[in-house]
């Protein structure tokens, strides 16, 4: 027994249509997954590239002016560039070990603004994406002060 295939008159026009409807759809398909993995690694840099500004910041913000501090005038942060180590080189040195370009963009004697160029290399479409990243941090000191009595 063999099994022939019926011809129809004029129904071979649409034939291998569903062919290429299936593989524009799937080439769609692919395209929107590699968006949408790139758009998410990208995302993710830039958060990561964020925490190391504000790590970096806040490594610059522990650098405190230890003979005012010491002496009782008053808790700053040190700002100085030449002392050695101030706000600037713990921020140099916290960059250092990420391998990620950035500097203090502000230093004042309550907070430390430091700014991080990172990037992104595309997994699914080619090229890097510069990511910049900006962290502050402040200095908040509370000022030892006699216990108040308790009350009865």
């Amino acid at each position: 027994m063999s099994l022939h295939r019926r011809a129809i008159p004029g129904g071979d026009s649409e034939r291998g249509t569903l062919s290429v409807f299936v593989a524009l759809i799937v080439t769609g398909l692919v395209l929107v997954i590699g968006i949408v993995i790139d758009a998410s690694g990208r995302l993710q840099a830039g958060v990561n590239v964020n925490e190391y500004a504000n790590e970096a910041a806040r490594a610059g913000a522990e650098q405190v002016n230890a003979g005012d501090a010491i002496s009782g005038k008053a808790i700053e942060i040190d700002c100085s560039q030449q002392d050695s180590p101030n706000a600037y080189s713990a921020v140099a040195s916290y960059l250092s070990g990420t391998g990620l370009d950035g500097r203090v963009t502000s230093c004042t004697a309550q907070s430390v603004t430091v700014t991080v160029q990172g990037s992104y290399k595309g997994i699914f479409f080619p090229g890097t994406f510069p990511i910049t990243g900006t962290g502050t941090a402040t200095l908040y000191a509370a000022q030892n002060q006699a216990p108040s009595p308790e009350q009865p």
